[in-house]
């Protein structure tokens, strides 16, 4: 693993994305950084990717106070939140796709992805993304059953479209990158 990207969540915040408006950004990229932060990470964190983009991620994050940590305070949301932050980096690094349409609760997975360049108007992204987060896991089974899951329930679903699994784990920090017909 000799490349190394970074991941600057102080800045994705600022991302023009189609499907997923600054202020939910701003939202995400918080939760990821009081998640980091409660882990006792240092700033910028090093995380380890396994799976399709096997990388070492240097992620740096924002700055924590009171207000974010009270802001935040409900976990299970903070994590979910901020591994969207941390998916939509990790997928656009790689493949360009950024978000562009949040999927109805229903649809097995969290977002549609495009390119930045796709005509929005009638446009029907045909890449799916799943996202799920571990606040602390005590071992890397932990994050492969999350994974499998995950496959499994989109595979119960259109199978013909592909479909990006991220997984992020905030105590050791890893994330595991999947998919189905990608």
């Amino acid at each position: 693993m000799s490349e190394e990207i970074t991941i600057d969540l102080t800045t994705l915040e600022n991302q023009d994305y189609f499907g997923c408006k600054k202020s939910l950004l701003t939202t995400m990229t918080e939760s990821a950084s009081v998640c980091f932060n409660n882990n006792n990470h240092k700033n910028p964190v090093n995380c380890i990717a396994d799976g399709l983009f096997t990388k070492n991620y240097v992620i740096k994050y924002k700055a924590v106070d009171e207000s974010m940590k009270a802001t935040y305070n409900d976990r299970d949301r903070a994590v979910e939140d901020g591994s969207y932050s941390i998916a939509f980096a990790v997928i656009e690094a790689h493949t360009g796709l950024q978000p562009m349409l949040k999927s109805a609760k229903g649809n097995g997975f969290d977002y549609r992805l495009g390119k930045k360049t796709d005509n929005i108007l009638g446009f029907e992204p045909k890449v799916r993304l799943e996202v799920s987060g571990i606040f602390h896991s005590k071992s890397s089974s932990t994050i492969e059953k999350r994974y499998k899951e995950k496959l499994d329930r989109l595979s119960k679903y259109d199978t013909s479209s592909p479909a990006y699994i991220v997984i992020v784990e905030y105590s050791k920090p890893l994330i595991k990158v999947g998919g189905l017909n990608v």
